[in-house]
């Protein structure tokens, strides 16, 4: 016979007298068990049934399991069972060792239902973001609106008054309904306290349009529009919001600007005049133009400082089937187009030009209109494209070259007349390279340009003086 602590009994005795006093065990330092990390997050709960033996010094000498519900629950008890202190048990006053059950009870965290709630508080009538302005729920914390107008907060979830309210706008209430885990998504709207009873906003689809102030032109429209003798660049002439310097004169006045106001382009590439002596042909055979673009007004940004306008020419793309070819004469000048696929290298040559003989008729009519001495006028011209394209798999390679040259004026033909003559000329070399990239195209390019200008006087065989301004240009650019 022995007490639970497995002590003999005092003086020997087979089980405690009657009368003995007998104080059992008291908790006197606890041990919290930690709920297991390896069930974070589970919802497991869970119990560990232990039998402590407790000595005579009140601590825990001996930790047996008598049941658990999982192993992971099992370590964090036994562990934690260790740290407990007891008063130790008496039998009449004396400390005794006592086997007692202990029980630890796992509960696992609830997680606490959210919802969330964001949107955009706006002033009715013209829609503009009200900043500031303060969304109250009851159960969380109230929000105020950003610099954009929006808001987010936590709230809990089920029905909910949602009230805004802004300062010089009247306080408004709304009823949402949100479950656990959701994030709604609202717009809300004030009344202003004082509106302007004259104000009327007026909502509408907008139509979508890449150029303003944009004329393209093609095919039959550039090339049969009577009055411009087949010349592209001649139907910009006759566009509304176009004058011209003076009757007859290639020069156009867009919208009341100054000529110079105008750009003329090629394919991107910017040309000093679009016409020879300002009457004559275009500098460009119109077989290697295949539409005209004309902005009436400020161009778009990448054709630069320009506040008149721009009249570009797009080049042709070349024809890959056969052989072509054009020749043309009139009483001015000729000109030639011939195009060459060569379709074993995926090579394609374009050639074109022309010139003017007017110096012919010139000494065949003025010496029947003119005093005999006279100086003999002169007007001159003559223009050239190349193009050479080749492709590179994918990518594609082309250089492009023109240029055009112009001289009017008198030539002295004895020794006492005197001759001054005007000079233009310009060339220009574009050499680019595009292929596709990210689902577009992407292109690089290289320009190189030269202007001359002259003014030239003569006596009989002399130089008499000389004005000459030239210009160089260098361009490289890239787009997709």
């Amino acid at each position: 016979q022995v007490t639970d602590g497995g002590t003999p009994a005092p003086e020997a005795s087979a089980t405690p007298d009657a009368g003995a006093a007998v104080v059992p065990p008291e908790l006197v330092q606890d041990s919290p068990a930690p709920y297991p990390e390896a069930l974070q997050g589970s919802g497991h709960d869970g119990e560990v049934k232990l039998e402590l033996l407790v000595g005579p010094d009140g601590a825990v000498q001996e930790v047996a399991v008598v049941s658990a519900t999982d192993a992971a629950f099992t370590d964090s008890a036994t562990g934690a069972a260790r740290g407990l202190h007891f008063r130790p048990a008496t039998v009449d006053g004396q400390p005794t060792a006592v086997r007692l059950s202990f029980s630890y009870l796992f509960r696992a965290e609830k997680q606490k239902p959210r919802a969330f709630l964001a949107g955009l508080v706006r002033r009715k009538g013209n829609r503009r973001p009200l900043i500031g302005a303060t969304v109250e729920v009851e159960g969380a914390a109230p929000v105020q609106t950003d610099a954009d107008g929006r808001f987010r907060m936590e709230v809990p979830p089920g029905g909910q008054r949602v009230r805004v309210s802004a300062p010089g706008h009247v306080a408004s209430s709304f009823l949402e309904t949100l479950e656990d885990g959701q994030s709604l998504e609202v717009r809300y709207g004030l009344e202003p306290l004082v509106a302007n009873p004259y104000e009327t906003v007026v909502e509408g689809s907008r139509e979508t349009r890449t150029e303003v102030s944009r004329v393209s032109l093609r095919d039959a429209e550039i090339r049969e529009v009577p009055g411009t003798l087949g010349d592209p660049f001649r139907v910009v002439m006759l566009l509304p919001g176009v004058a011209s310097v003076g009757s007859g004169l290639s020069y156009p006045i867009v919208r009341g600007s100054q000529p110079a106001a105008t750009g003329y382009f090629l394919d991107g590439v910017r040309v000093p005049m679009l016409f020879h002596t300002g009457i004559g042909p275009a500098v460009v055979h119109p077989d290697f133009i295949d539409g005209v673009d004309f902005f009436a007004g400020a161009p778009p940004t990448r054709y630069g400082r320009l506040m008149g306008g721009v009249v570009e020419g797009r080049i042709s793309h070349p024809r890959e089937d056969r052989l072509h070819a054009s020749a043309y004469a009139d009483f001015i000048n000729a000109g030639g187009f011939v195009e060459a696929p060569i379709k074993e290298t995926g090579t394609s040559i374009t050639v074109a030009g022309r010139m003017s003989y007017t110096g012919l008729l010139i000494q065949t009519v003025v010496p029947l209109l003119v005093p005999e001495n006279s100086p003999e006028p002169i007007s001159e011209f003559w223009d050239y494209q190349a193009r050479l394209e080749q492709k590179l798999g994918s990518a594609k390679l082309r250089l492009l070259a023109f240029g055009s040259s112009d001289l009017v004026g008198t030539r002295a033909d004895k020794e006492q007349s005197f001759s001054t003559q005007l000079a233009q000329r310009f060339h220009r070399a574009d050499l680019r390279l595009s292929s596709p990239l990210a689902g577009g195209e992407g292109e690089l390019g290289f320009t190189w340009g030269t202007d001359q200008v002259g003014i030239f006087g003569q006596s009989f065989d002399k130089p008499a003086g000389e004005f000459t301004l030239n210009q160089g240009s260098l361009r490289t650019y890239g787009k997709w």
